[in-house]
């Protein structure tokens, strides 16, 4: 199995980035439905297929589906976007949990550092602005969704 470090760099080789510094503050920008959003790449866990997407019974509304990783499942977010095009799930891990978002379309990488973002929070994330990079807050998200009753 792969480190943490050999993944990242495997996702920035996949989406054609060759900024492999030690030093980097990057981010995986995923195209969703409300527009671009950034996961920074010190949550990402992994990229699968979205076929790995599997029905859960009991699932909150808020989720699609489950995927595997390892011996864990992971609850899924459908992000939304363009339907018809190959779709992908990238995992994140916030506060200790997994969560899957579900995504359509060809991301890409950003260094937070030369990019304008802001932290968004889940429960805002209909309502993106224009004029900065959203930046998803994954504890927070996290956080969040196991809030909910």
């Amino acid at each position: 199995m792969r480190d943490r470090e050999q993944r990242l760099r495997w996702i920035e080789k996949l989406i054609g980035t060759e900024h492999l510094g030690a030093s980097r503050n990057n981010a995986l920008v995923i195209p969703t439905s409300a527009g671009n959003t950034a996961v920074a790449f010190s949550s990402l866990v992994e990229v699968q297929p979205a076929d790995n997407v599997q029905p859960f019974a009991f699932l909150p509304d808020e989720f699609c589906g489950v995927v595997r990783h390892g011996s864990t499942l992971a609850p899924v977010i459908d992000t939304g976007g363009t339907s018809g095009v190959a779709a992908h799930v990238v995992l994140a891990e916030g506060s200790g949990c997994l969560l899957g978002l579900r995504f359509r379309g060809a991301p890409f990488v950003v260094d937070l550092d030369e990019t304008d973002h802001e932290l968004i929070d889940i429960r805002y994330y209909d309502v993106l602005r224009e004029d900065k990079l959203a930046l998803l807050d994954v504890n927070a998200a996290v956080d969040v969704l196991l809030a909910k009753d």
